[in-house]
């Protein structure tokens, strides 16, 4: 191609004419940034009269209450029977944060807008899969899970993974639509 052509158009384009496509990007960070931060927070938590539990999507657990002197190594054989399914969220949401930093820069968008909505649907999907039995999720034959609540962390990357689908998904849109911006002469 000539230089000061159009390379490529719609999702092969190296730059787009679009400026949505910016925003798109900068909302795409922040989701995936939710996402790496609240992996590291409460996932699931269960309480009673004598006692609070709080397990993180790292698989780090924290008991409260009566338990006295066996409280830490009631922790530790939790801890050590735990499985850290935040790793695998956090991952999707650097993934996301490197897509989105493509957007924003305007290099090769309509690409790194499929491949974010990609990730996201992905991560949409490994998320609920935690949110509907969370304790199951990060505690080897933990049995009836059903004595666990969502904690909030995860709660929060959910909210993270579906808004970055949903912008992924119209940052794909926007990409196809988009005219291809001529390429620079100046480099």
């Amino acid at each position: 191609m000539t230089q000061g052509s159009a390379s490529g158009s719609g999702l092969r384009a190296r730059r787009s004419a679009n400026p949505k496509l910016k925003p798109a990007g900068a909302v795409l960070a922040v989701a995936g940034a939710a996402m790496v931060i609240f992996s590291f927070f409460s996932w699931a938590s269960a309480e009673d009269e004598l006692f609070s539990a709080a397990v993180t999507g790292m698989g780090s657990v924290s008991i409260e209450g009566g338990f006295g002197s066996g409280s830490g190594e009631l922790e530790q054989l939790l801890e050590d029977n735990s499985k850290s399914p935040g790793i695998s969220t956090a991952v999707f949401g650097v993934l996301l944060i490197l897509a989105a930093v493509l957007l924003i820069l305007n290099r090769f968008p309509g690409i790194a807008a499929v491949v974010a909505a990609v990730l996201a649907l992905l991560a949409t999907i490994r998320v609920l899969f935690f949110l509907f039995d969370p304790v199951d999720a990060l505690i080897e034959n933990a049995g009836d899970s059903s004595i666990g609540d969502v904690g909030w962390g995860l709660c929060l990357v959910a909210v993270g993974s579906v808004v970055a689908l949903v912008v992924s998904g119209w940052a794909v849109v926007l990409a196809v639509r988009s005219p291809a911006a001529p390429a620079s002469t100046g480099r």
